[in-house]
């Protein structure tokens, strides 16, 4: 059965589907009144929330999992989807996927001795080159994003050692990198070699072996929720292909050019209550 929101003129919507950093938070990582009281009166109507994040699963805000309207989280780009309903201590894993072992090793191969810090996710933690987390500043990361890194990072001195002590069961990669270094090269290198790279900042290349839109997919065949009845939320990169693939894609104004260009309409800012705006106006 369809769910009908707002007056006739208004999009229906059964499933709503946001990105987390950038989006849905502000910059200070917090949800605005408005955008808890949108989500509330949407999930009154019966519409269920999916949080679709770059995060981990351990990195997940509070106030998303205390919210009764979120349902599923899909984490880490799309590696895994949880049922969420039941808040952290009665999650559930529905699905996940891992990266194959030969490309982890094509990635540290290719960015070997390159000024690169390495990121890696497995088991519902995360885990950073201790060097990238004593000293963040220089790759444009805020306050609130510094606080963020180091709270849901487990410091590992050698990296490049430890990858390969865990390869069987990755979910995630990331590569945090030097100015000096070439994203676009080393993105067209990972891809020519099949594997899935995103990225949702400038410093960071982003890896795993699915994509938010693939997940999103999935909960929807869960659901029994066609395209139509979608709406999707992004900024990035790797939102991009999520908001195309949605009945309704809708980009922040601080999105990238892709996320936009992926998008059926452009909504306000994540500080200035765009989620909570376009909820409003067409749902």
């Amino acid at each position: 059965m369809q769910v009908f929101v707002g007056e006739d003129e208004r999009l229906r919507a059964r499933l709503i589907a946001t990105d987390l950093d950038g989006t849905l938070l502000r910059s200070d990582k917090s949800i605005s009144k408005s955008a808890h009281d949108e989500i509330r009166r949407l999930s009154e109507k019966g519409c269920i929330f999916v949080a679709a994040t770059g995060r981990g699963m351990n990195a997940l805000p509070e106030e998303i999992l205390e919210n009764k309207a979120f349902k599923y989280a899909i984490v880490l780009n799309g590696a895994a989807i949880y049922d969420i309903s039941n808040g952290r201590k009665g999650k559930k894993l529905l699905w996940e996927s891992f990266i194959p072992g030969e490309h982890v090793k094509f990635i540290l191969d290719i960015t070997k001795g390159l000024p690169v810090y390495y990121e890696c996710f497995f088991d519902e933690k995360g885990y950073s080159s201790k060097a990238y987390l004593d000293d963040p500043s220089g790759f444009g990361l805020s306050e609130h994003s510094i606080r963020y890194l180091r709270q849901t990072r487990i410091p590992v001195e050698d990296m490049r050692s430890f990858i390969p002590e865990n390869i069987s069961g990755l979910n995630g990669m990331d590569i945090v990198l030097d100015e000096s270094v070439s994203k676009s090269s080393l993105k067209d290198l990972m891809e020519g070699h099949g594997i899935y790279v995103t990225t949702s900042s400038a410093h960071l290349l982003e890896i795993c072996n699915s994509a938010k839109d693939t997940a999103l997919r999935t909960v929807m065949d869960m659901e029994a929720v066609p395209a139509e009845d979608t709406v999707a939320f992004g900024d990035g990169d790797n939102d991009a292909a999520m908001l195309g693939m949605a009945g309704v894609g809708v980009a922040m104004k601080n999105g990238s050019k892709k996320c936009k260009a992926s998008a059926d309409r452009v909504t306000g800012s994540n500080d200035d209550d765009g989620v909570a705006e376009a909820l409003s106006e067409i749902l």
